[in-house]
């Protein structure tokens, strides 16, 4: 696990899409699919849900996904990807 897939917390249909962020060291082995994380987006932090993990940086600046906020997981696996699968049919 090199990058994680965040969604950000924000209910703009420009952002329903998972942005790429590098993992930093000292939280790989508390961070998984549904942690709730703090993220540098557009000049400040925002909160986001981790969605999934990739090897692959993407053509563009990684950040660090700065801490976690709730190391207790919101929402497992299956629910996330229920909820992903509905928001691509109905939007």
């Amino acid at each position: 696990m090199k990058y994680a897939k965040v969604l950000i917390n924000k209910s703009v249909e420009s952002l329903d899409h998972d942005f790429t962020y590098r993992v930093p060291d000292e939280l790989k082995s508390d961070l998984c699919i549904g942690s709730v994380v703090s993220v540098p987006f557009a000049y400040r932090m925002e909160k986001g849900i981790v969605m999934g993990f990739t090897e692959e940086a993407g053509d563009y600046q990684i950040k660090d996904i700065e801490k976690i906020i709730n190391e207790d997981v919101i929402c497992p696996k299956d629910i996330l990807h229920l909820a992903d699968e509905l928001s691509a049919y109905y939007m």
